[in-house]
């Protein structure tokens, strides 16, 4: 009993140290004294690119199956290296939320003093929001306005969140596919003809 106690208290002590270094050692892209700012950035046919109010977003066949937007992140006033990214779709007239994802992704600094996408190439950088099949949609997602919104958090805490109103587009090359799957009467398994 006493060795316990004696080892709280030599771990307690050492809790309260204040001599602790940050788990944070990745360096700031900006100013440490301004707000976070965050562009989403998705990838298309030309690459990456920023997402603005009234933009089209490409729908993409995801890996598993289904559609996906890739939502990334372009943000200055963080620290790059490792993120946490959330993404996910609102619908603008009801508030209801399809596609939450969350998943660590990684941002390198950029020559321009923003930080971005460290491997736009591939998938894993982006939240990959599931938008379709989706089970009990109210309204199609495809060719229709949605909100975009994704929230980023750096190793130190510091968060940013933005929203931009876009319109999902289905690829050419599986057009049917993607509008059957992603009409809002689609039912989950269902053939697409």
């Amino acid at each position: 009993m006493r060795r316990l106690a004696a080892f709280l208290a030599i771990a307690c002590a050492a809790c309260v140290d204040g001599g602790a270094t940050s788990v944070c050692d990745q360096a700031l892209v900006g100013d440490p004294d301004r707000s976070p700012l965050l562009e989403i950035v998705t990838r298309d046919d030309t690459g990456l690119r920023a997402l603005a109010d009234g933009d089209d977003a490409p729908l993409i066949l995801a890996p598993q199956g289904g559609f996906v937007l890739l939502a990334g992140a372009r943000a200055r006033n963080l620290a790059a290296g490792a993120v946490q990214l959330t993404g996910w779709l609102r619908d603008p007239s009801s508030d209801r939320v399809l596609g939450l994802e969350s998943r660590p992704a990684e941002l390198v600094e950029l020559d321009d003093g923003w930080a971005s996408v460290a491997r736009p190439e591939t998938f894993g950088d982006f939240s990959n929001i599931s938008a379709c099949p989706s089970a009990d949609l109210e309204r199609d997602v495809h060719d229709q306005p949605w909100l975009l919104s994704l929230r980023v958090e750096d190793c130190a805490g510091r968060s940013v969140e933005s929203e931009v109103r876009i319109t999902p587009r289905c690829p050419l090359e599986y057009a049917d596919l993607c509008t059957c799957q992603c009409d809002a009467d689609y039912l989950l398994g269902g053939a697409c003809d």
